[in-house]
């Protein structure tokens, strides 16, 4: 008899992380990963652990960043994202939002701000990517739950009600997010485990942004009273999709009936 036995596995030795990771990741192994790096705790985490997969796995990894400009020290943290780049041998490409119109004014920089923030942001990723690499970001299971409280205060629709997803076409280009189903508690514990450098945006404790709020204020009363409020806000945004996917397939299936009818007629 042949031999029986089946090749080794090579993600038998990844630590939980980096199999989190791997698993979004690899059914677009061949195309180039570009990471969503600003240098916090989160992408500092998810960009080291996607660089240690590239030997093992012949991942082509480069990292974004987005100087957005809005205090002095935002040039320091493109410098420490350039250096701390170098050390990974990861290349890094840089771009600083614009927040000056045509007579050379400034616009509004703080919470009125961020959807022309995000737009820009968005709008430099899919220049860069195009649509044939990745944008990876490492929004984790806390920003998902986030995510679905805020959708709800807007009063979206099933669609919306689903948060984000995994692997989403955005812009043009693709985006993943394999740390949804990661605790942000897991994230921090790579980062000390690993002596990681990282930087703080101050903005980040800001509550006049909805989110920061969220984090600061609501989260902590609700994880008080439910322990698993993360888990159980990203469940329920599952479910959401999954409704939206149904929908949509009926959506579909319906549409080719109505199209095939019109056609006999």
């Amino acid at each position: 008899m042949g031999d029986s036995k089946t090749s080794p596995d090579r993600t038998d030795g990844l630590h939980p992380l980096q199999r989190a990771v791997w698993r979004v990741l690899e059914p677009y192994k061949k195309r180039r990963i570009n990471v969503a790096y600003s240098g916090g705790n989160d992408s500092t985490a998810l960009l080291s652990v996607i660089a240690s997969l590239r030997e093992s796995f012949g991942l082509r990894v480069r990292a974004l960043h987005v100087n957005h400009d809005w205090t002095p020290e935002s040039s320091v943290w493109e410098t420490h994202c350039q250096n701390f780049c170098r050390d990974l041998d990861v290349p890094l490409k840089s771009f600083t939002l614009k927040w000056r119109d045509d007579s050379g004014m400034r616009g509004e920089v703080g919470k009125f701000g961020e959807a022309r923030s995000r737009e820009q942001r968005y709008q430099w990723f899919a220049s860069v990517c195009g649509g044939k690499d990745l944008l990876v970001t490492a929004h984790h299971l806390e920003d998902q739950g986030e995510t679905l409280i805020l959708r709800l205060m807007r009063g979206s629709a099933i669609r919306g009600l689903g948060a984000m997803r995994p692997a989403q076409k955005l812009y043009g280009m693709m985006v993943l997010r394999p740390l949804l189903d990661v605790p942000k508690e897991r994230l921090k514990e790579w980062v000390t485990e690993h002596h990681l450098d990282i930087v703080c945006d101050g903005s980040n404790f800001d509550e006049t942004y909805n989110r920061n709020l969220l984090r600061q204020r609501v989260f902590p009363v609700l994880q008080s009273r439910w322990p698993n409020t993360a888990k159980a806000l990203a469940r329920s945004a599952g479910h959401f999709q999954e409704v939206q996917s149904v929908l949509d397939s009926v959506a579909a299936e319906d549409l080719v009936t109505c199209t095939m009818s019109g056609g006999a007629n």
